[in-house]
């Protein structure tokens, strides 16, 4: 590696850290408390770790086993980091997580560099463009998604391995990549697509070789990844074996199972399509929250549905141009393409359950900023001489709104005051902002912060009545203001919800007391 690529190197890698720097006081926020401050397996440091492997992601939390959640690699991660501080540390967590998406970064950079060795600056200017996209902030800043990184992180190992195999034909090399495959895949599923990502990366290194060599080092190294992903998977088979199914389908998580018809459910899904698209190349009105009341649902003639469909027809049409000569536009298109797929709502690989979300992007934006990295590269091809200017000018927006988004994920209460701007009929967001406000009125002994609390307990109720837990803290919210008769109410729709949460009842018993004595 000669001096212009460590510079580039160092470039990369010093640039995620100083992006994310920012979020090293931050705290837990959402899922940090279930699988991370709250659950029973991290808190039991080295011990935890081999529940971790015999039950999937909740279990630690609340007892819930999950098909589509067995991630033990990296959540053991979180086991060691408290066995070796003696204490949850959240700082810590995110100096890591900070440290592994800078390795990821650098990564991603090395392996574009093997495999367009002739191609530079769009080589470096995609790197520059991963690294600083906004939209990446929910994967490295809310701590639970540390699986996706480390399973990216895990991919490009893998790649670049696969590559020194490819090029030496040692198979020591394709022993190691199968491993680093094999341990992605136990970080988390996003990975389950890259089976098609490594003959299509093979595809591209083998361009100088023999069609005879070519067909016979794809055809091994297909076989072989398939291989390690069937042995995994029966692994992971055995352990959500035993796993009942849902007792419903999870429509809060994916609202698209509320369409009425077959052509509102395509037209939606064209939508969320479109709108991953849309947050890759212009992400711009970010949010946590794309749930139910949050996605619209859209007939398959809508303008946006159809738009997207359009779209995608043209990205089919580059594909078809682009990737028999082994462009890099082919590469950008197939990866983004086939990595996305799995999060589409139409190519459902294992249990996924969530319509849309920006940590689903991590690994499909690869596919974007190299293609963004070849348009500026051919800018600057052309003579245009405000190119690093325009280079510098991207790279400085997009950091700016990385950082400034970076801030809404410094706790629970300020990502619910952030995105309630952009998700105002988020059941979410309304909920946990009013559970916020409670534990903060609670800690701070302010009745005022209680009457604050009281509308985003009615709006969240209002979205969905079906969570007991923000009928009990409405409850508890009423009845610490006095209004015992409404606090009752409260608690009897959190019973008819779950009957069998006795303190529940408990409460319900001493506000009808308390109202039965204000009464008299």
């Amino acid at each position: 590696m000669h001096f212009t690529t460590r510079v580039q190197a160092v470039c990369v890698g010093s640039l995620a850290i100083l992006l994310y720097a920012n979020t090293w006081n931050h705290s837990y926020a959402l899922d940090d408390v279930a699988t991370i401050s709250a659950n029973r397996f991290v808190q039991m440091g080295w011990k935890g770790i081999p529940e971790m492997f015999r039950h999937t992601l909740w279990f630690g939390y609340d007892g819930y086993e999950s098909v589509n959640s067995y991630r033990p690699l990296a959540h053991a991660t979180f086991a060691v980091e408290y066995a070796l501080a003696g204490e949850l540390r959240p700082d810590v967590s995110h100096i890591v997580n900070t440290l592994i998406y800078a390795l990821v970064c650098v990564l991603l950079w090395h392996v574009l560099r093997r495999l367009f060795p002739a191609q530079g600056l769009m080589v470096f200017c995609a790197a520059l463009l991963f690294t600083a996209h906004p939209v990446h902030t929910e994967s490295i800043v809310n701590l639970k998604n540390r699986d996706e990184l480390m399973a990216l992180l895990l991919g490009l190992l893998s790649l670049l391995m696969l590559f020194r195999w490819l090029s030496s034909s040692r198979w020591q090399w394709l022993s190691m990549a199968l491993v680093y495959y094999g341990l992605a895949l136990l970080c988390k599923e996003s990975l389950i697509a890259w089976i098609f990502i490594f003959p299509l990366a093979g595809y591209y290194f083998l361009a100088e070789s023999s069609l005879q060599q070519q067909g016979k080092k794809l055809l091994l190294l297909s076989l072989s990844f398939i291989a390690v992903f069937t042995l995994v998977w029966s692994w992971r088979a055995q352990i959500v074996a035993a796993v009942p199914p849902p007792p419903k389908p999870d429509y809060w998580n994916n609202p698209i199972l509320l369409a009425n018809s077959w052509t509102t459910a395509l037209g939606t899904k064209l939508y969320v399509l479109g709108k991953y698209l849309q947050l890759s190349i212009v992400p711009h009105t970010l949010t946590c929250s794309y749930f139910y009341n949050d996605l619209p649902l859209l007939p398959f003639w809508h303008w946006k549905s159809l738009l997207s469909l359009l779209t995608y027809a043209v990205l089919l049409y580059g594909l078809y141009r682009y990737l028999p000569p082994r462009h890099p536009l082919g590469f950008a298109i197939a990866f983004y393409l086939i990595t996305l797929a799995m999060f589409s709502n139409f190519f459902m690989f294992y249990y996924y359950t969530a319509a849309l979300s920006e940590r689903f992007l991590l690994i499909p934006t690869i596919g974007v900023c190299l293609a963004g990295g070849y348009g500026l590269h051919q800018l600057a091809m052309q003579g245009y001489k405000l190119v690093r200017g325009l280079i510098t000018f991207l790279i400085i927006i997009l950091s700016l709104k990385t950082i400034m988004r970076n801030r809404a994920w410094k706790d629970n209460l300020t990502i619910a005051q952030t995105d309630l701007q952009n998700s105002p009929q988020s059941y979410l967001l309304h909920s946990t902002m009013a559970l916020e406000l409670f534990k903060k009125a609670q800690r701070e002994a302010n009745p005022f912060l209680l009457q604050q609390a009281l509308p985003y307990f009615q709006k969240a109720v209002e979205l969905d009545g079906e969570d007991p837990i923000t009928w009990e803290h409405y409850g508890r919210t009423l009845a610490l203001l006095g209004d015992y008769h409404q606090a009752a109410e409260c608690f009897r729709r959190a019973l008819q919800i779950n009957p069998a949460a006795g303190h529940v009842r408990l409460l319900l018993e001493r506000a009808q007391q308390s109202s039965s004595k204000t009464k008299q």
